[in-house]
């Protein structure tokens, strides 16, 4: 009976707690992944949205009962090519034979015919330039720098085979077909032959020439150079490339320099006994010789050397030269080094010498007395018949001279490992000068790699040293026959080699006299006697081998060596993990930015272009529409680092060879909903804190929206100095002190985050500070600060008297960092700009500089003149007349008139023309006004057009000539003419200039009448201020007439100091294309609001008020995207550049 009761109850509670579950946890079931035949059968849990930054939503619609039967529809995979030589070798580090004939040749299984197709369609054949530069960069052993190897090229024929197995059957592309399989890759040639190994693992070497024949070549697309997908671009992305400073100047990251300081000092006390060794068998010979230069002479007797020749052998030192020989066997580029600094082959040795010279084992010098044996000599003559024979003796003859022996390791310019000169000092006047061994070259481009100067005048090509795939007949009976062949496509010339046709490898090719023989004197000289004092001497020609050492180098070339087959270099081993972990630091940084400001930014340009390409990809096969069921992208680690990020997935390790990350497209075969999965080296991956592995579609669209970018918009942010404007944050120092932050300027300093910005920025790198060492704090918000020094002051006067002064160090004068030379000590640079014209290397680098430097004469309009070469000149601003000084000179004038107009005026230089009322075009978009000049006319038609126009810069005193009342300082007066747009095109051809379309007048209330494009007037106004503070915060603010307010609703403050207001006008718009195209035409009248729907605020600075209207935003993007956003004119809707649609909603 018990146990009755015990099975009932049991049963019992077993069927409550079923029903209670069940009913509880509503939101469990089963995710069910249709493969090819079976199904496979994936459990997990719905999660409702969180609110954790970062973290991807999960889908409301997987929410719903029973099991999701998933389909894949598309899978994209970008992929590392494979083992690569070295990019760099690790400075300071003996480097290993990378042999071109064992390394770089052609993998058999792969070798299909292939083309490189641009997105226009045209055949490339052309490499990019940065992998051109790669090959006038031997290793030794003949190995070119980042050149894909055999073994990388079996790799990436292993991750075609896996991928064969995975997708070829579920995605139903058995066949290869162009449609259904799209291969991209950048331009380099160890990504395109990464991607022909990738399809010839799929598909199959016969099935691809199979294809070959009866459709033409596989085609392998390459994106547009200019907006490459696949590459972080920066040779044509600035912001992109002020990040990727890191991998530049190390040093600038925080506690860098004392790791990197840390290991060098390791590896010289690994090296410094074996230096020693040599300093000490030198000493003894130094001893040797100060003695018999005092004491005696020296004996010495004829011998015959290891190579049968004779010489003059010193008992006392020869046995020393050879220790010192052996001791110097073991130290890495010691001959080199020494030839490179010695002074009187200064001029001698090139750049192109350098190549070859660090491959220098040994060197040895011997003088000889021999006699050449009496003989004859046999003269055949064959021409004309009948044939002649002459016999002829000869006398011997006493030969004197001496003898350099050069000995080489292997390398990749010639075969010869040792090289012998002999010069002749007996001045026998039949016999030649001097004796030389042929050099063996290995081709005719490491010749001219070597010696540069023999080859100026030929426009030959440097060789690729690479294999290519040729294909020859391709007749249908006898098929597609592949080979390998080495090619050497064109390549640009390399850069000009140093003045003077003498170099030594020309010199040891050239017969040469003892009387003129510099180099042999030399070598005979100090270079052989004493090599060591030799070393003490600055080296002429840059040896990358002995700078600084490099995180990012030294893994490089260690991490290309163990993937080879060598071990791990010896003098780094004791730092293995460190130098991983640093270069994976510096790798991280450059492609995602050193700050969490920064990172908002710059994963959007690194990885951005590529997320939109697969987003958009995939939304288009969720379409319906043509695309590839594959995608194959080849590319870097550093844009894998970048895609991982932006996914969230980034695990501080830097991606291996080889690596591939796939993101596989799901569609529910009982529904239309679309799921995705991403996997890394084969392992699934959670995005962005995602719980489960199959993530809802509108989810990762959501999730990835703050990467994705258009083309217009990277190039709009590229062009930008957005890295200047973060951060708000007040910076400390690692002092405990606060540093004032700098204001109204794109905010230069250190320790928040510690990088360079821009290039002609002068910031302080490699120190926690940025203060004025007089005072301890920062007193002026635009000071510029100076590089790699804890300390900003005047040494003159301990402390800052004009805040645009930029400070160098310990010095009153002015350095540019660009051109290495103090220019001026009075130059003053212009506010709110973060690069500065130096007249050194003849560059604006920003819209906004105007400098004049300690010069009396500014150019002239009228006189077309400069009257001083360092006047600084106007480049690409819309804002010229607000910072235009004049320093430490009381007059500003025109040579030609040789009048005083206004000592703060500044004129726009280099500019021929102005615009002009007659022909209704403004040639010059940086065109500046002549002040208080009777004359302003256009260099097209010879006529004057205006001539009472009045501008006043920084000045106490601006006004109207007719009303004679000054409005507001900076407000800019013009007089006498009636409009301001171009009539016959109905179009702003000058961004600057305000139109007036439609109406007859944009007008002062006073005067009636507008003369100057960039006038705005502030009439009949009582107040400017800000509704919530009450104070004014910007001098330069414009005021719109009949209105009390100009403020933000939002931060009740005037935000922008450039905002225009309209007058009384009903209309700014061009007549011919209905739209607004200039950014700083502003007026959006008989609408009560002009905002973004998206942010609640105006973001921009040239984005301009309407009157009546507390707001400008937009309320699609949360923010504005383009500061060129217009607004529309008797509409309720504002165009939003960033989202391309009208976004505003009538009030």
């Amino acid at each position: 009976m018990n146990t009755q009761v015990m099975k009932t109850g049991v049963l019992a509670l077993f069927s409550g707690v079923t029903a209670y579950l069940y009913h509880a946890s509503p939101s469990r079931r089963k995710l069910l992944a249709l493969h090819d035949d079976d199904v496979q059968i994936l459990t997990t849990e719905h999660c409702f949205p969180s609110d954790l930054e970062g973290m991807a939503k999960v889908p409301k619609a997987v929410a719903k009962e029973g099991p999701l039967v998933l389909q894949l529809q598309q899978v994209q995979i970008m992929f590392r090519h494979g083992a690569r030589t070295p990019l760099h070798t690790a400075p300071k580090i003996a480097e290993v034979d990378y042999d071109a004939d064992l390394l770089i040749r052609g993998h058999q299984p792969s070798m299909f015919p292939y083309v490189k197709i641009s997105n226009e369609g045209e055949i490339l054949k052309k490499w990019s330039p940065t992998e051109i530069r790669y090959w006038k960069q031997p290793l030794r052993g003949g190995a070119l720098t980042g050149q894909l190897t055999a073994y990388g090229k079996e790799q990436m024929y292993n991750v075609g085979l896996r991928l064969k197995e995975d997708y070829i059957q579920r995605l139903d592309i058995a066949t290869y077909n162009p449609s259904e399989v799209r291969t991209l890759s950048s331009n380099f040639r160890r990504t395109v032959e990464s991607a022909q190994c990738v399809l010839a693992g799929m598909y199959g070497k016969e099935h691809l020439i199979g294809y070959a024949e009866c459709c033409g070549p596989v085609r392998i697309y390459i994106p547009d150079p200019c907006y490459n997908i696949l590459v972080p671009n920066t040779e044509t992305c600035g912001v992109l490339r002020k990040s990727n400073h890191a991998t530049v100047n190390p040093d600038s990251l925080p506690g860098f320099k004392e790791k990197r300081c840390e290991v060098e000092e390791h590896i010289m006390r690994q090296k410094e006994p074996l230096k020693e060794a040599v300093r000490e068998v030198q000493s003894r010979i130094d001893q040797i010789v100060e003695y018999y230069e005092n004491e005696g002479v020296r004996t010495t007797r004829r011998e015959i050397n290891k190579h049968r020749q004779h010489y003059q052998y010193d008992p006392l030192l020869q046995p020393l030269y050879d220790e010192r020989g052996r001791a110097i066997d073991k130290v890495d580029r010691f001959w080199a080094n020494v030839l490179n600094r010695e002074p009187a082959l200064q001029d001698i040795i090139k750049r192109g010498d350098m190549r070859a010279l660090v491959y220098l084992r040994n060197l040895e010098v011997e003088q000889f007395v021999g006699t050449i044996a009496t003989g004859y000599r046999i003269h055949l003559v064959v021409f004309p018949l009948p044939r002649n024979l002459e016999v002829e003796q000869f006398e011997g003859t006493i030969a004197t001279g001496y003898r350099i022996h050069l000995y080489f390791d292997k390398n990749p310019f010639f075969h010869n490992t040792y090289l012998c000169k002999e010069v002749f000092t007996n001045g026998n006047p039949s016999a030649l000068p001097s004796r030389e061994t042929p050099i063996k070259w290995k081709s005719r481009s490491m010749q001219k790699l070597v010696q540069e100067a023999l080859f100026k005048e030929e426009a030959d090509e440097i060789g690729d040293m690479t294999h290519q795939v040729v294909c020859e007949d391709t007749s249908p009976r006898r098929g597609v026959f592949c080979r390998s062949k080495v090619e050497e496509p064109p390549v640009e010339e390399a850069e000009p080699e140093e003045s003077g046709d003498e170099s030594f490898f020309l010199w040891f090719t050239t017969p040469t006299s003892s009387d003129s023989d510099t180099v042999g004197s030399a070598i005979m000289g100090d270079v052989w006697k004493n090599p060591i004092s030799v070393m003490e001497n600055e080296p002429k020609v840059p040896d990358p081998w002995d700078q600084k050492f490099h995180f990012l180098y030294g893994n490089d070339d260690s991490v290309a060596r163990v993937v080879h087959g060598w071990e791990y270099p010896a003098e780094l081993r004791k730092y293995r993990d460190q130098i991983a972990a640093e270069a994976t630091t510096i790798l991280h940084i450059s492609m995602t930015g050193r700050n969490p400001e920064a990172r908002r930014v710059i994963p959007r340009l690194s990885a951005g272009p590529l997320l939109t390409e697969l987003v958009n990809t995939a939304r288009k096969r969720m379409c319906g529409e043509m695309t590839p069921k594959l995608c194959l992208y080849s590319t870097h680690d550093g844009e894998l680092a970048a895609i991982m990020e932006a996914l969230g997935i980034w695990r501080d390790q830097w991606p291996p060879f080889a690596s591939d990350l796939r993101i596989e497209l799901y569609r529910e075969v009982d529904g239309s909903e679309y799921f995705v999965r991403v996997l890394y080296n084969g392992k699934e991956q959670r995005v962005r804190g995602q719980t489960e592995s199959y993530m809802h579609w509108m989810d990762f669209c959501h999730a990835m929206k703050c990467f994705t970018i258009t083309r217009h918009e990277m190039e709009r942010i590229c062009r930008s100095d957005i890295l200047e404007r973060f951060s708000d944050e007040v910076i400390k120092q690692s002092r405990g002190k606060e540093v004032k932050r700098i204001q109204d300027t794109p905010e230069i300093y250190c320790e928040g985050c510690k990088e360079v910005r821009n290039k002609d920025v002068q910031l302080a790198i490699d120190t926690p500070e940025i203060y004025c060492e007089g005072c301890k704090e920062v007193r002026n918000k635009d000071v510029q600060l100076a590089i790699d020094t804890p300390e900003i002051y005047c040494e003159g006067c301990k402390e800052v008297r004009n805040k645009d002064v930029q400070l160098a160090i310990d010095t009153p004068e002015i350095y540019c960092e660009r051109c290495k030379e103090v220019r001026n000590k009075d130059v003053q640079l212009a506010i709110d700009t973060t690069e500065i014209y130096c007249e050194g290397c003849k560059e604006v680098r920003n819209k906004d500089v105007q400098l004049a430097i300690d010069t009396p004469e500014i150019y002239c309009e009228g006189c077309k003149e400069v009257r001083n070469k360092d006047v600084q000149l106007a480049i690409d601003t819309t804002e010229i007349y607000y910072i235009q000084l004049a320093i430490d000179t009381t007059e500003i004038y025109c040579e030609g008139c040789k009048e005083v107009r206004n000592k703060d005026v500044q004129l726009a230089i280099d500019t021929p023309e102005i615009y002009c009322e007659g022909c209704k075009e403004v040639r010059n978009k940086d065109v500046q006004l002549a002040i208080d000049t009777t004359e302003i006319y256009c260099e097209r038609c010879k006529e004057v057009r205006n001539k009472d126009v009045q501008l006043a810069i920084d000045t106490p005193e601006i006004y109207c000539e007719r009303c004679k009342e000054v409005r507001n300082k900076d407000v800019q007066l013009a007089i006498d003419t009636p409009e301001i747009y171009c009539e016959r095109c109905k179009e702003v051809r000058n961004k600057d200039v305000q139109l007036a379309i439609d109406t007859t007048e944009i007008y002062c209330e006073g005067c009636k009448e507008v003369r100057n494009k960039d006038i705005q007037l502030a009439i009949d106004t009582t107040e400017i201020y800000c509704e919530g503070c009450k104070e004014v915060r910007n001098k330069d603010v414009q005021l719109a007439i009949d209105t009390t307010e100009i403020y933000c609703e939002r931060c009740k403050e005037v935000r922008n100091k450039d905002v225009q207001l309209a007058i009384d006008t009903p209309e700014i718009y061009c007549e011919g294309c209905k739209e607004v195209r200039n950014k700083d035409v502003q007026l959006a009248i008989d609408t009560t609001e002009i905002y973004c729907e998206r942010c609640k605020e105006a973001r921009n600075k040239d984005v301009q008020l309407a009157i009546d209207t507390p707001e400008i935003y937009c309320e699609g993007c949360k923010e504005v995207r383009n500061k060129d956003v217009q607004l529309a004119i008797d509409t309720p809707e504002i165009y939003c550049e960033g989202c391309k649609e009208a976004s505003n909603r009538e009030s």
